[in-house]
């Protein structure tokens, strides 16, 4: 049995290493401070990384697996909210050959506060309202028929999204469905 002493400087070279590890992940700028935009990016990005839909395998062995998301290259906008907190949406695209499949990301600081859909979207792009206040951001998604080509939507819906201190307002609605299907709902592990 260790005595007082050994047992104190266990828990001290403990905590010193739990310190060094947070103090080591914690993103920082090149002035050494905390980096608000790598700190929320590296959120946004597991966020992305554990929300999936469920894709069908046909053959065989027809099977429904998870397709997950990525923000690779992909566009994000911050404004100043209402109640002077950041609000910010990341654009996220389905691992995917063709690149087909976005979703959006939304939070309030560093907290994840929801997506702008609850489905996957073929086509949408991402920016923010340029009006007196600014305090919004929008989403410009895809409308597609049945014989349309990826390329080419029968036109687009814009929805605007604002925080209001305690939840995310829609001005409008995002499609539900893309070629006569309804578009995948989206998932989130761990």
């Amino acid at each position: 049995m260790k005595s007082g002493r050994g047992v104190q400087m266990t828990i001290g070279l403990i905590s010193l290493s739990l310190v060094l590890a947070v103090a080591s992940a914690w993103p920082k700028g090149s002035s050494g401070e905390f980096d608000f935009e790598a700190a929320l990016r590296g959120k946004a990005r597991g966020v992305a990384e554990r929300t999936f839909v469920y894709a069908h395998a046909f053959g065989a062995h027809h099977r429904r697996y998870k397709r997950r998301f990525h923000l690779r290259g992909q566009q994000s906008y911050s404004v100043r909210a209402h109640n002077g907190s950041t609000f910010s949406a990341f654009q996220a695209t389905l691992n995917s050959v063709d690149g087909t499949g976005d979703i959006v990301l939304l939070f309030d600081e560093l907290r994840f506060v929801g997506y702008a859909s609850n489905r996957m979207s073929v086509n949408l792009t991402l920016g923010k309202v340029h009006e007196a206040g600014g305090d919004s951001i929008v989403v410009r998604y895809g409308i597609y028929r049945p014989r349309n080509a990826f390329c080419c939507p029968s036109g687009k819906r814009a929805v605007t999204y604002r925080w209001n201190g305690r939840r995310v307002i829609a001005n409008g609605e995002p499609p539900r469905r893309a070629f006569g299907e309804p578009l995948p709902l989206l998932h989130r592990s761990g």
